[in-house]
């Protein structure tokens, strides 16, 4: 089954949770805005609950049949994180958006390859390409969020860029280089550039600059300084003449 298609059933029961089906009943329409903040803990309490392929019930299909009437997703989208087609989920998210699907570089079938202008990589660009990364477990004994690493931290987080999302953003609809610039978690940029093959002495430095920052805005801000987007997308399209 495509994977894209389980990730909208889901996205439909987390609506369900959060009273879209409600006001669907009552309006004929999706709110304009669903959920806020923690909509990442229903997200996983529904994979956790019903898998990765639920059956829809008759109120949950209404859900998506209007996500699909719609074109739009005003709480953000479940985002399976195992390896999956990413090709189709491109295709697929730039029709709910209304916008034609990608027909150039974005549609190449690695998903680390076809970054040709380091400003102009889109987000499902950067989605796939952080897919391809190895992944590092957190300690289940100090963690308390609900990711179990770095790497579904930051599909979770890219997966709602369309819209306001989990972090309650101001300017949704974003590329890469604005996500990678605008992002305050210092340690969602190191595992980053690590994970990306950033040479080992500009990944201590960004590190070692990270521990000066009195904040987290500034710890972020000192690990870009020694590690700019510009150098991550080389690392993450290497020998596409990204700059």
């Amino acid at each position: 089954m495509d994977q894209s298609i389980q990730e909208l059933k889901l996205t439909a029961i987390v609506y369900c949770k959060l009273g879209a089906a409600k006001h669907l009943k009552e309006t004929g329409r999706l709110p304009d805005r669903i959920g806020g903040m923690w909509n990442v803990i229903p997200m996983r309490l529904t994979i956790e609950e019903r898998g990765t392929d639920p059956i829809l019930t008759p109120e949950e299909q209404e859900v998506y049949d209007a996500i699909l009437r719609e074109k739009r997703l005003p709480g953000g989208m479940v985002h399976l994180v195992d390896a999956r087609p990413v090709g189709n989920r491109s295709v697929l998210m730039k029709k709910l958006q209304g916008k034609e699907a990608p027909t150039s570089r974005s549609r190449r079938s690695s998903p680390r390859s076809g970054a040709a202008d380091a400003s102009a990589i889109g987000i499902d660009q950067f989605i796939a390409a952080i897919e391809a990364l190895p992944e590092t477990k957190l300690n289940a004994g100090s963690r308390k969020a609900w990711y179990s690493s770095q790497k579904e931290h930051w599909l979770g987080w890219l997966s709602q860029y369309s819209g306001a999302g989990a972090y309650d953003r101001k300017q949704p609809g974003k590329d890469a280089k604005f996500a990678y610039n605008h992002i305050v978690n210092p340690q969602m940029l190191l595992w980053l550039i690590e994970a990306a093959g950033v040479s080992e002495d500009r990944v201590t430095a960004a590190a070692s600059a990270a521990e000066g920052g009195a904040t987290l805005m500034q710890k972020a801000g000192a690990v870009r300084k020694q590690v700019p987007w510009a150098e991550v997308a080389k690392a993450l399209w290497p020998g596409d003449g990204a700059d």
